[in-house]
């Protein structure tokens, strides 16, 4: 007969340990334990019977994996908190006894640790980095924007913090990897594309921050401890991928000037201003500016230097001899050479030129450290006074004549920008002058957006967010139906764009049955029965006119596509009129939509045959299912039914607020001008 089991050591009840448990386990403080889980990325569990493993108490306790625990055992950051405990209790010994020379020393001599082990033991590989840098992010831009205080932490952390995020959206900016933003009440969203992965993160707006007092800033500062070093890991990554010197340089004359992301200055691996930075460096080391111990370690570095940049250099060259070689063999002709950043993680077919025409002048209401990070990332230019689009220009102002667009959010024009002058004269059209929100809808819907409805003193339409995808019967607000109606009559050159497109594909696929041919003909045991291998037996007018007759054919094909997306287009237009005229004359949408029907004109023969088709082919469809994919099916149309009927209800209500507003705006001026008979 067996031994009886015991109580608690098998099972869930030895699967799980307690925090009161595992902190004794660990033999640290609470406050250390808490942080050793952050650094480590251990995080309590909820266990599926409770009583079970709290030994029959119902009683909230905080629960971890005892594997978790046993794995925090041997982590060395154990080592460095007892020692940076015993440094505690030897500065208040000494702080007691008054003893400021010895404390002094012990200040200077305090442990030091690092967590760059754990940025490598959590994300084994850059794409993990990365995926995970949400938080981070969100983390870094809240710290950034907080004054330095006891609570929120000392000026070189929070200046640390500035400089890591600054960094990175300035990658974002100079590879044009920012994809949508959003403007919120918490914040302005970012999301940007890196590596294939999309990353999402909230910026506060940039105010003068109050404190809270009931915020324990601790355990922030753990998560901003860890998310620094992660951060500066990516940057230095993302930086050395694009063939970047990293850190990039600031230059603090602009930084005084208040200008953000313009400050920081980036230059290729083995550029000329790498190696004078160098030279001068040597140069300060020869006159003895430096300390010995100091100069030493420089010597040794900057001995090995010019080896490693002459290797590069040569690098370079062979790169692009190789490149000169293969351009000649393919005779392709030069273009001209700019500056490009060598980013494997770049397409260049989706890297966005958005605003490329653009030079948005931006008023000092403005925010300019949002703006300017979002301008610039889809290839416009951004000024202000004495600044240009990352360098200062002393004098520039309003009257420059490269601002095609003046960025205001006051409710009238300011008299500066009316009465400029470009070049000595009054200019004879009015400045353009749009508000903010522009921008950031123009990102959004990925096109330059109708001047009307942004202008200076105008009512904005509804800012809407990218975020949201819209299913089948979901309500799609009006303001996304008028942007996908204007991209609707604006993209009539982007039809005609795919189409020369499909010319190309058709010339293509001729080609390769022209290649086809030939194989054919040059096979002997091939038949001739295709028809195909007649056309290399033509005469040269026969070949010219079966080339006239393809060429006549494929224009035919594509007037015809553009008089029928013109139809389209103007159905569209005309049946969106009349939804229009519908809601102002007081007409339910659901009436409307009756009405609609009842209108519409009987369906022909053909269409009705159609029809029938696809309703047996359905038919059979449904029989051939299983009756479970049948019940997923008929739950499926049930759920796009009722969001149907939802979007029904609020597209009613939405005409309803319509109508009121509208009344209202008509009653004002009646109200006023009996006011002024009144009077008289």
């Amino acid at each position: 007969m067996g031994k009886l089991k015991k109580a608690g050591k098998e099972g869930s009840a030895r699967k799980y340990i307690n925090r009161n448990r595992a902190i004794k386990k660990l033999q640290v403080s609470l406050a250390n334990f808490r942080r050793l889980c952050i650094l480590k990325g251990v995080y309590p569990v909820e266990p599926k019977n409770r009583k079970k493993v709290n030994k029959g108490s119902t009683a909230p306790t905080t629960f971890y994996y005892t594997k978790d625990i046993q794995y925090l055992m041997h982590e060395p950051l154990l080592l460095k908190f007892r020692e940076d405990k015993i440094f505690k209790r030897r500065l208040s010994h000494a702080k007691s006894k008054r003893e400021w020379t010895k404390a002094d020393g012990l200040k200077r001599h305090r442990p030091k640790y690092n967590v760059n082990h754990l940025i490598l033991e959590r994300y084994p590989t850059f794409n993990d980095a990365i995926r995970d840098i949400d938080d981070a992010l969100s983390m870094l831009s809240l710290f950034a924007i907080m004054p330095a205080s006891y609570k929120t932490g000392n000026n070189s952390t929070l200046n640390n913090s500035r400089k890591l995020l600054a960094e990175f959206m300035h990658y974002i900016m100079i590879t044009n990897k920012l994809k949508k933003t959003f403007l919120s009440i918490k914040g302005i969203y970012y999301q940007a594309e890196i590596a294939g992965q999309t990353i999402t993160w909230v910026a506060p707006y940039q105010f003068s921050q109050h404190v809270p007092r009931d915020v324990d800033f601790r355990v922030m500062w753990s998560f901003l401890e860890f998310y620094r070093a992660l951060i500066g890991f990516v940057n230095c990554k993302l930086y050395k991928d694009a063939n970047l010197v990293y850190p990039p340089k600031i230059d603090y004359e602009l930084e005084n000037l208040g200008v953000g992301l313009g400050a920081l200055h980036t230059t290729k691996v083995g550029s000329l201003e790498v190696v004078q930075s160098i030279d001068d460096r040597e140069a300060q080391l020869a006159s003895g500016t430096e300390s010995s111990v100091t100069s030493s370690q420089l010597k040794d570095k900057l001995a090995s230097l010019p080896a490693k940049i002459d290797a590069i250099q040569k690098l370079e060259s062979s790169i692009d001899a190789i490149a000169e070689k293969d351009a000649s063999l393919e005779d392709t002709t030069e273009e001209p050479t700019t500056t490009t950043i060598a980013d494997p993680y770049i397409d260049e077919s989706h890297t966005s030129d958005l605003f490329k025409n653009y030079t948005f002048f931006l008023s000092r209401e403005v925010p300019k450290y949002s703006i300017e990070f979002v301008v610039r990332s889809f290839g416009g230019k951004v000024c202000w006074e004495d600044y240009f689009n990352g360098s200062k220009q002393t004098g520039l102002n309003e009257s420059d004549s490269r601002i095609n667009i003046f960025i205001v959010d006051r409710p009238e024009i300011p008299k500066n920008i009316l009465n400029r002058k470009v070049n000595g004269e009054k200019p004879s059209k009015k400045p353009m002058c749009l508000q903010p929100q522009f921008i950031y809808d123009c990102v959004n819907a990925n096109m330059i957006l109708s001047f009307d409805s942004y202008l200076v003193g105008k009512k904005l339409p509804p800012h809407l967010s990218p975020f949201v995808e819209y299913k089948q019967g979901d309500y799609v607000p009006k303001q996304q139906l008028a942007i996908d109606e204007y991209a609707k009559r604006i993209g009539f050159q982007g039809e005609v764009t795919t189409l020369e497109t499909q010319d190309q594909e058709i010339q293509e696929k001729s080609t390769e049955l022209d290649q086809s041919d030939d194989d054919d003909d040059n096979d002997d045991d091939d038949d001739d029965d295709s028809g195909e291998n007649d056309i290399d037996g033509l005469s040269a007018d026969e070949a010219d006119s079966e080339d006239s007759e393809y060429d006549s054919e494929i224009e035919q094909f594509v007037e015809q596509k553009a008089v029928n997306a013109a139809d389209s287009q103007d159905e569209d237009y005309d049946e969106h009129q009349a939804e229009l005229e519908a809601e102002f004359g007081g007409v339910n949408y659901s009436k409307f939509k009756k009405r609609k029907t009842n209108s519409s004109p009987a369906p022909t023969s053909e269409y009705k045959k159609t029809s029938k088709i696809d309703e047996e082919k359905k038919a059979m469809a449904m029989t051939m299912m299983t009756k479970k994919n049948r019940k997923l099916y008929a739950r499926m149309q049930n759920g796009i039914q009722k969001r149907s009927q939802e979007a029904d209800k609020l597209n009613e209500r939405r005409i309803l607020a319509e109508k009121k507003q509208a009344a209202e705006n008509n009653t004002k001026p009646a109200v006023k001008k009996n006011k002024s008979k009144s009077k008289k």
